[in-house]
């Protein structure tokens, strides 16, 4: 029986407008799946009769099961409480088990088996020639033999799963030793990408196109592009250009652009990022523009003081300041934990700070960590003057507020008031002083000064 997929689409009249506002309704000439339909029966009083008790029987027979399924799923969580006991399971370990739908998916995190399986490869195939390397199956079948492989520690399974991870980002991340295998690389994702659009288009109606190019003149990458649904005619149509003139100005553009290539990645430049992506994360997580990170005294100074605290921070490196980092391979790995957010700053709960204050007082009892204290006032327990009154008065003025001096039972040496300082203040006569004579004019002229002056 075969499904017969016809176009039931609604066409417009010749004087009407045409109905836009579905992908069918844009592509009348292409097959569209058929919608489902029902149609509703005309029913006699007795079958309406018959259906309504039909329907209140389903109704509680739905009832009855849905208990029966709960006190199922009761009696099975006590049977899983009770193997996990008895074999000293997780119940999570057994209701995988009882369960038949695959563990395996497209992407996986690093198991222990993969992990064993790598560290021995690298260990049976470091040193051999192409031809002489075990294959898969011998490498698994000396891992099951390897006794020293059957029961790692917590330590060793975190560094033989961190080696597998670092592998696989090299793999997927890492540069290619030679121009042509960077260029069958491309060829290949060019190929994938191009088709990826094009069933994106064919089945949400999205038009896209993509260029791709070399950026370096040493590259031997064949530049090319990739559309869907005729997208490349907005080049000659829109920017009057052809595709092709459009893609070597856009090659000659990347190339220039980079034309002394990307700032060499060394252990300095490493550190400096490092350094810049954990200043800038503990920026904006206190939102303070001007704080600075402190590496020695990282627990009271950051987490007890902000209440902030840096987590994902890579086992195999020390904590300390990235320029004391001295290997490449371990700044590499904590500056790619920074990027992808792995090891990034969050806000400490009141648990954890409370935990986190605790753990200082048990350091400092144990004389592990030095904390210093203030240096105390030199008026420690002597009655303040009137100078200071600003010290012991709250703020908003006098209210509210004790004077120790107006207390009956201070006791103790009265220090003698502050002299006020006299500030030199210039009036205007001393201004008057410094500045050159000068003659007044007068307000108004008369005229009788110039007829006495003809006369």
């Amino acid at each position: 029986m075969s499904l017969s997929v016809s176009n039931n689409v609604p066409h417009s009249s010749p004087g009407e407008n045409p109905d836009t506002s579905s992908l069918a309704s844009r592509n009348p000439t292409r097959d569209v799946i058929p919608k489902r339909s029902r149609v509703q029966l005309k029913c006699s009083n007795a079958e309406r009769i018959t259906a309504n008790a039909s329907h209140d029987l389903n109704k509680e027979n739905a009832n009855a099961l849905r208990l029966e399924i709960e006190q199922f799923f009761e009696h099975r969580d006590r049977e899983i409480l009770r193997l996990s006991k008895k074999y000293h399971k997780s119940e999570i370990n057994i209701k995988m088990l009882l369960s038949n739908e695959s563990k395996y998916r497209n992407m996986r995190a690093p198991s222990l088996r993969n992990a064993l399986v790598h560290a021995k490869g690298l260990e049976v195939n470091e040193n051999c020639k192409q031809g002489d390397r075990l294959t898969l199956a011998d490498i698994q079948k000396l891992v099951d033999d390897d006794v020293s492989m059957q029961n790692p520690s917590k330590d060793q399974c975190r560094e033989l799963f961190e080696n597998l991870q670092m592998h696989r980002d090299l793999k997927r991340t890492g540069v290619h030793i030679s121009n042509a295998a960077a260029a069958l690389d491309c060829q290949g994702a060019v190929s994938r990408v191009s088709t990826e659009i094009r069933d994106l288009s064919e089945r949400t109606g999205m038009c896209s196109m993509v260029f791709f190019t070399r950026t370096h003149i040493h590259d031997t990458t064949i530049p090319s592009w990739a559309d869907s649904d005729g997208a490349i005619a907005f080049v000659s149509e829109v920017l009057k250009l052809e595709p092709m003139e459009f893609l070597a100005r856009f090659e000659q553009w990347a190339c220039a652009r980079i034309k002394s290539g990307s700032p060499q990645e060394n252990l300095q430049t490493m550190r400096a990022d490092c350094t810049r992506l954990i200043i800038e994360g503990l920026r904006v997580v206190l939102n303070i523009k001007n704080v600075t990170m402190s590496y020695i005294k990282y627990d009271c100074n950051i987490v007890s003081k902000y209440k902030v605290e840096l987590v994902g921070w890579p086992a195999s490196i020390k904590f300390a300041n990235p320029s004391e980092i001295g290997t490449i391979d371990k700044i590499r790995t904590l500056r790619q934990a920074l990027r992808v957010g792995d090891c990034k700053w969050i806000a400490q709960s009141q648990r954890q700070q409370a935990a986190h204050m605790e753990k200082l007082t048990v350091k400092e009892a144990a004389g592990e960590l030095v904390v210093k204290k203030r240096k105390e006032r030199s008026d420690k327990g002597k009655v303040r003057t009137k100078g200071s009154m600003k010290d012991v008065l709250p703020k908003g003025g006098q209210e509210g507020g004790r004077c120790m001096r107006d207390s009956e039972n201070d006791k103790g040496p009265q220090q003698p008031p502050r002299k006020k300082r006299k500030h030199a203040t210039m009036t205007m006569s001393n201004t008057a002083k410094q500045l050159p004579p000068t003659r007044n004019s007068k307000e108004f002229i008369s005229d009788y000064d110039d007829d006495t002056n003809e006369d």
